[in-house]
């Protein structure tokens, strides 16, 4: 399980990143919903793929298949890689959960 910096606007941040395979869907404030492949995922936030271009600083919503939206801000991003902050962070159990159900391939 990598281990990487979590910047938030109270400081940078160590948060457990742990691999996930999750094909969800991200939808802006008036924005259409797109496609994205969730990579990791951890109590504070996930980092994803997708071949759309945005913004730091871009609220959004994560649309997991079978969980409600959950409210994240964008924070970094590298080419067509995102990193991103929940506004609420999410439980332990709930992050285990997602972890457990959407393992990456082996």
């Amino acid at each position: 399980m990598a281990r990487l910096p979590h910047n938030q606007d109270r400081g940078v941040r160590w948060a457990e990143r742990r691999k996930v395979q999750i094909e969800a869907s991200i939808r802006g404030h008036r924005q259409v919903r797109f496609n994205v492949d969730v990579i990791d995922l951890s109590i504070s936030g996930f980092r994803f793929e997708t071949p759309f271009s945005m913004h730091a600083g871009t609220r959004l919503w994560l649309n997991v298949p079978g969980f409600q939206g959950l409210e994240a801000e964008i924070k970094w991003h590298e080419g067509f890689t995102y990193g991103c902050a929940f506004t609420v962070p999410l439980h332990p159990a709930v992050c285990d959960h997602l972890v457990r159900q959407f393992p990456t391939a082996p």
